[in-house]
């Protein structure tokens, strides 16, 4: 097979897969802009994720807590129903 060729088993997936892809770029630039606007500003830094080995129980990780804390705090805002 030739370098950028496309399995045929794969062929079909790729055109929904790209569009999915175009779509989920289009609605972050549209969360960008809406935080933008709002005045919410990003954190700079990444959320770190822990890796979980298989059977160990699963606990949230610190980093999980963190993000649900500012998604909280972003929705808050963005209903008036708080300030930051």
């Amino acid at each position: 097979m030739e370098a950028g060729a496309v399995a045929p088993a794969v062929a079909p997936q790729v055109k929904p897969a790209a569009a999915q892809l175009r779509h989920i770029e289009k609605t972050a630039e549209l969360v960008v802009a809406e935080l933008e606007a709002n005045n919410i500003s990003i954190p700079s830094d990444s959320i770190k994720y822990a890796k979980v080995p298989v059977g160990e129980p699963i606990e949230p990780p610190e980093a999980a807590h963190d993000l649900l804390r500012r998604g909280t705090i972003v929705k808050q805002h963005l209903t008036g129903q708080s300030e930051i």
